[in-house]
């Protein structure tokens, strides 16, 4: 939204941690939900895109947030379309598994390195790679499944701190909040 000059003109209408919609004049959508198996109730789109999806170490976010939404749609002769869109992290979790397999579950495969990408140029890639780290860039840039040890905080960590709504907190609960000022750069 903020780097589109169409979509910057509704800015205003948005807000980045909330469900976002971009309504068409032929009634078409596009919505953004956050990561929250509650804001897809009632949703029933033709196409889902799931990105970052290296980060769920197993199936749930697909099990509980994705699979209902198909419930609605779903016909013989319709099918909905999902892509499910991720840097490689490691060699495991769900989405790894997926990749790995995705013939198997019905998907296709699509590998595009930084090479293949419009806006790269050789000597800035050389910088990023010195800039973010060898395992970082073969992750993110390569399409090679590399450990990111750059990461404050390992993904299994945060999954596992995360307490669904209906469970008590737990005792000696320690909170940190963060700002990620380099997404506003």
């Amino acid at each position: 939204i903020d780097s589109s000059p169409v979509l910057k003109l509704s800015r205003d209408k948005f807000q980045v941690d909330q469900k976002q919609r971009l309504k068409s004049h032929i009634n078409s959508e596009i919505v953004a939900l956050p990561y929250d198996a509650a804001t897809v109730l009632g949703m029933h789109p033709d196409m889902i895109l799931s990105d970052e999806c290296a980060f769920y170490s197993d199936d749930s976010f697909f099990r509980k947030v994705i699979v209902p939404m198909l419930s609605g749609v779903r016909t013989l002769t319709k099918q909905p379309k999902i892509a499910l869109a991720s840097t490689f992290n490691e060699q495991k979790g769900f989405f790894y598994d997926i990749f790995q397999n995705a013939e198997k579950f019905g998907y296709a495969k699509l590998l595009m390195t930084w090479r293949e990408c419009d806006g790269y140029k050789e000597e800035e890639m050389k910088e990023k790679k010195q800039e973010i780290g060898e395992s970082a860039f073969l992750s993110q840039y390569e399409c090679i499944p590399a450990p990111i040890s750059s990461t404050f905080f390992a993904n299994e960590l945060i999954e596992n701190s995360i307490i669904p709504d209906y469970l008590p907190p737990k005792e000696n609960l320690i909170t940190i909040g963060g700002i990620d000022l380099a997404k506003k750069k």
